[in-house]
C-alpha cells in the first residue's frame, strides 16, 4: 500500500508551460490513493483547463477566492486547514515570491497564509529567472520557514535555452512524496523528550544570568520529530522563537526547573535530546527585590546541574540519549570527552565561532560524534538539519528494532 493512501494533498498549479505535467501528476496521486484537491491560478488556466484537472483528480477545482459556493463557509480557510500537504507544481517565480512575501492577492496567496500544512514547491521557469537574486532570496526565505524545494532539473527548456529550470518528472515527484510520508511515520509510537533554548538564572527581581541561545535548533528538532510521527515533549527556557506545533510544551525558565521536569518525564521516553543551553551558574541567594549596583560586585554563584549528564547517567536500556556541545576549539576532542563522561550515545557538536555564527542564526554546521567516530556535516538551514538528524534517529531505532526481532 502506498504511503499516500488517504493523504489529502492540495495540488496548486501555477502559470508556466510545465503546467500540463500537473495532469499526469494528479492522475498518479489519485492512483496512489491520495485525495487530491486541485487549485488553478488564472495564469495556469491558460495552459490547463479546469475540466481536465477536475476529471483526473475527481475533485472540484479551486480558482476563485470569491466563488459564492466555496466562500459561504470561508472555503479557503477550511480547505487550507484540512490539507495534509500543499504541493505547488509547477511553482513559477511569481508563486515563490507570493509565498515568501505573504501576498494574499488571490486564492493561492491566501491559502499559503492560512494553511498549517507543510509546503512543498517544485519550481519550473526560465533559467535566468531561476538564477535571479530575487528568486534565490525568496527561496532562502521559504526554506527558513520550513518549506521544501524539489528541483528544478537542468536541461533543455521550453524557451529554447538550456540550464536549471525544468520541472521534475511527475513520477519523480510521486516517488519523493511517498518517501516524505514514509518519513512522517518513521517515529510513530516513539516518545521523545527534548530540551531547548537558554535558561535564565535570577539575580534579583530584574536581572538574570543567561546566554545567547535562541532556541531555534531545539525548536526545529521538536518540529521535525513531530513531523516524523513521534510524541514530543519539549522543555524550553525563555525564547522568542516561534513555538513548534504538535508538541507538548513546558516552560522551564531555570536549570533546576528544567532538571526537575526532565527527571520526571525521561523514564517514559525512548529518545532524549539535550539541545538546551543551560546556564553554567546560578546565584546562590537571588534577591526578591532589586539589588543596588554596589551589591552586584560580590555575587555568590553555585554550579548548575548538568541536565543531559544526569539523564545520560540514568539512561535506561533501549534509550537513545543525545547531547549538544558548543565549542570554540578542539571540537571533536571535547565532544568525544563529553560523550564518554556523560554516558551519551551521540553528541551534536557546534563550532560556535564558525563563519555565519550559530546562536540566533538560521543555519548551522555540526559534527555528529558517536562511539565509532565523528562525522562532519555540511552547513544547512536549521530546519533541514533537524530533518536530517531526525532521519538518522529513525534509521537508528529501526535498525535496532530489526536486530532485536
Amino acid at each position: 500500500m502506498s504511503t499516500l493512501q488517504h493523504q489529502h494533498i492540495l495540488l496548486a498549479v501555477t502559470g508556466g508551460i510545465a503546467a500540463y505535467k500537473a495532469l499526469e501528476l494528479a492522475r498518479l496521486l489519485v492512483q496512489a490513493g491520495a485525495k487530491v484537491t486541485p487549485l488553478l491560478t488564472k495564469a495556469a488556466q491558460k495552459f490547463v483547463t479546469p475540466l481536465s484537472l477536475q476529471t483526473l483528480s475527481g475533485s472540484a477545482v479551486l480558482s476563485d477566492l470569491f466563488a459564492d459556493a466555496e466562500e459561504l463557509e470561508i472555503g479557503h480557510i477550511r480547505i487550507a486547514r484540512s490539507a495534509d500537504l500543499v504541493l505547488t507544481a509547477p511553482a513559477t517565480a511569481q508563486a515563490l515570491s507570493r509565498a515568501a512575501l505573504g501576498l494574499a492577492t488571490d486564492y493561492l496567496g491566501t491559502l499559503y497564509l492560512a494553511t498549517r500544512a507543510p509546503l512543498i514547491f517544485a519550481p519550473a521557469m526560465n533559467q535566468a529567472m531561476w538564477l535571479h537574486p530575487a528568486t534565490q532570496d525568496h527561496l532562502a526565505t521559504l526554506k527558513q520557514r520550513g518549506a521544501i524545494i524539489w528541483g528544478p532539473e537542468e536541461g533543455n527548456l521550453a524557451c529554447g535555452e538550456e540550464g536549471p529550470g525544468r520541472l521534475l518528472a511527475p513520477a519523480e515527484i510521486l516517488r519523493r512524496l511517498e518517501a516524505y510520508f514514509t518519513a512522517r511515520s518513521s517515529l510513530k509510537g516513539i516518545r521523545c523528550l527534548i530540551t531547548a533554548g537558554p535558561t535564565q538564572e535570577p539575580i534579583d527581581a530584574v536581572r538574570y544570568i543567561s546566554n545567547h541561545s535562541s532556541g531555534k535548533m531545539g525548536y526545529a528538532l521538536a518540529e521535525a520529530l513531530s513531523e516524523a510521527g513521534a510524541e514530543v515533549i519539549l522543555l524550553h527556557g525563555p525564547t522568542s522563537a516561534p513555538p513548534p506545533e504538535g508538541v507538548t510544551r513546558y516552560l522551564t525558565p531555570s536549570a533546576l526547573e528544567m532538571l526537575a521536569q526532565a527527571k520526571r518525564l525521561a523514564p517514559r521516553c525512548q529518545v532524549i535530546i539535550g539541545a538546551a543551553a543551560v546556564a553554567d551558574f546560578s546565584v546562590k541567594n537571588a534577591a526578591a527585590g532589586k539589588l543596588k549596583k554596589i551589591n552586584l560586585t560580590h555575587l555568590e554563584l553555585r554550579p548548575n546541574p548538568d541536565i543531559i549528564a544526569e539523564l545520560g547517567q540514568a539512561k535506561q536500556k533501549g534509550q537513545l540519549v543525545i547531547g549538544f556541545a558548543a565549542e570554540t576549539e578542539r571540537l571533536i576532542e571535547e565532544a568525544t570527552r563529553k560523550r564518554k563522561e556523560k554516558n551519551l550515545d551521540w553528541v551534536v557538536a557546534n563550532q560556535v565561532n564558525q563563519v555565519g555564527g550559530v546562536f540566533g542564526a538560521e543555519e548551522n554546521q555540526i559534527t555528529l560524534v558517536q562511539a565509532h567516530g565523528a562525522e562532519e556535516w555540511p552547513r544547512f538551514n536549521k530546519k533541514e538539519l533537524a530533518r536530517r538528524l531526525v532521519k538518522r534517529i529513525a534509521n537508528h531505532i529501526q535498525a535496532k528494532q530489526k536486530g532485536e526481532a
